[in-house]
């Protein structure tokens, strides 16, 4: 799949996500809530990022975000980082508190930025936290209730998004609450929670309409769009699907960083991947790791091979496993490389 360093770069519309590990809950009482939204005001301040729609469930969480000063890999790992680490002092436990660390999808704003806004919004009712569109706009773990005018969030922009319904408050507030009521407003979960061809060119319709007409689009399970819009972020990418151009200092503190991320978010022992252990696990985390390293990092094999403690053959077929693997262990290669 292409990457390159240009997928969080400024200016760019995310939907971003992210759930408890094995879907355990995240936030248990309204202080952990506080928390979390207190550590995205602090890294969105000064243009850091810009949060147009944002909802806390009890196992998960959606932002509506566009990239500022900050990258929006640096913006999560600030925010859930240390939440967890808070969270897990307060409730004295150990161990990962997100399920992997991100999802996020780059967003064309043009066709699907309001329904993006009523997506992450509605998420809350639909959840049963709670009765109807009226107790939503009260809700306060969600951003609804700010554009409704009922609640402040300091890091939320509230009037870009109510101008696109009319130029007063009042008029633009009643028209966005028609908006959340609309029929439409649950076909919109198909296409924000769907994968692949279906989420890229925004629902399933869409893909059996190309498929009649034979027309052959481009498409990337990152990027919510059609195929012109897939392909106008794809070529924004620069470096795509080619190695990193770093210093020899910078590329063995990636390839040190790669090893430890990798065996974290796996929960693999660092000197089990490294003393050549054929468990299948460890095996398909080798595979991603050498994949990694040589085609994004691009080290060569046998310089992975010694840090892996393998021979130059065995890296070389990790490498040509590398992105089965991925797939495998459920993995993106965003969650090891930043």
């Amino acid at each position: 799949m292409p990457r390159g360093p240009r997928l969080d770069a400024p200016g760019v519309f995310h939907h971003v996500w992210a759930r408890g590990i094995e879907r355990r809950k995240i936030f248990l009482s309204d202080e952990d809530r506080e928390d979390f939204l207190q550590r995205l005001t602090v890294v969105c301040g000064d243009g850091g990022a810009f949060v147009y729609a944002w909802s806390l469930l009890d196992n998960h969480f959606h932002l509506a975000i566009r990239t500022g000063k900050v990258p929006l890999s640096t913006i999560m790992r600030r925010v859930m980082t240390g939440y967890a680490i808070a969270f897990n002092r307060k409730k004295k436990r150990a161990g990962h508190l997100f399920q992997n660390r991100f999802g996020s999808t780059i967003v064309d704003e043009e066709e699907y930025f309001l329904r993006l806004v009523r997506y992450v919004h509605l998420n809350p009712l639909w959840a049963g936290m709670v009765r109807d569109l009226r107790a939503l706009a009260k809700y306060k773990w969600t951003g609804h209730s700010v554009l409704m005018g009922n609640s402040k969030r300091e890091f939320q922009v509230v009037d870009d998004v109510l101008a696109r319904f009319a130029g007063r408050a009042g008029m633009a507030r009643r028209a966005l609450a028609e908006f959340m009521g609309s029929i439409y407003a649950i076909e919109d979960k198909k296409i924000f929670e769907g994968g692949g061809l279906i989420r890229s060119m925004g629902g399933a319709s869409a893909v059996a309409s190309a498929r009649q007409k034979n027309e052959k689009q481009m498409y990337d399970e990152r990027v919510l769009g059609d195929g012109s819009f897939v392909e106008s972020v794809l070529r924004q990418i620069e470096g795509d699907d080619q190695p990193l151009k770093l210093d020899k200092k910078e590329v063995e503190a990636r390839l040190a960083n790669l090893i430890t991320r990798a065996c974290e978010l796996t929960e693999t022992q660092i000197e089990e991947l490294t003393k050549g252990s054929r468990r299948r696990q460890v095996v398909r985390v080798r595979d991603v790791v050498s994949f990694l390293a040589v085609r994004r990092l691009g080290l060569s094999g046998t310089r992975v091979a010694r840090a892996l403690g393998v021979r130059a053959q065995s890296a070389r077929r990790s490498v040509e496993r590398g992105m089965e693997s991925l797939k495998k262990l459920g993995l993106e290669e965003r969650d090891l490389l930043d």
